[in-house]
């Protein structure tokens, strides 16, 4: 029993350490919101930890930005990082992990709707809070935030899952 809270805090940890790393490795964009690997580490956090744990780890993540702690892009962290431009992108990604682990019990159909609802929910909460801060139109703020990003998104949850379904097999194998 008690070996199974380590591993969980372990696992839990060591994602939140992806998460932070996968922030950094960022192409940035005249809006201001960087293409980061941050999809594919959230995804792949939430298919392979299940729902606690990965709400544990997202969480963990998210307050560790919040005092202080240089995990977010660019070495960034504090409370104006949450509520400045990507602030809307952070909070969606608890909820882009959330939906990637509901959905890994579910039939394949069933599976990438909940997971693209949660590209959806991590885009809107995004765009609209960009919108809100830059005061443009929530259209315009779409163009600059989640068009270009799409693909990319699309392409990272889907790969999130298959390394997911990989390393779970190495794992159990070792």
């Amino acid at each position: 029993m008690k070996h199974d809270k380590i591993k969980s805090l372990t696992l839990s940890a060591l994602f939140v350490s992806i998460i932070a790393v996968s922030a950094q490795i960022a192409i940035p964009t005249p809006s201001g919101v960087s293409f980061t690997l941050q999809t594919f580490a959230v995804s792949l956090c939430g298919f392979y930890l299940g729902a606690s744990k990965s709400i544990l780890s997202m969480l963990t993540y998210i307050l560790l930005g919040l005092v202080g702690a240089p995990v977010f892009t660019g070495f960034s962290g504090g409370l104006s990082v949450l509520v400045g431009k990507t602030g809307g992108f952070i909070a969606g990604l608890f909820f882009m992990s959330l939906c990637c682990a509901i959905s890994v019990k579910m039939k394949p159909v069933i599976k990438w709707v909940i997971c693209f609802f949660g590209i959806l929910i991590c885009h809107a909460l995004g765009c609209m809070y960009f919108s809100y801060l830059t005061d443009c139109s929530i259209k315009a703020a779409f163009v600059l935030t989640s068009v270009p990003f799409i693909v990319k998104d699309i392409a990272s949850v889907i790969l999130a899952y298959m390394f997911s379904q990989k390393l779970k097999k190495r794992i159990n194998q070792a």
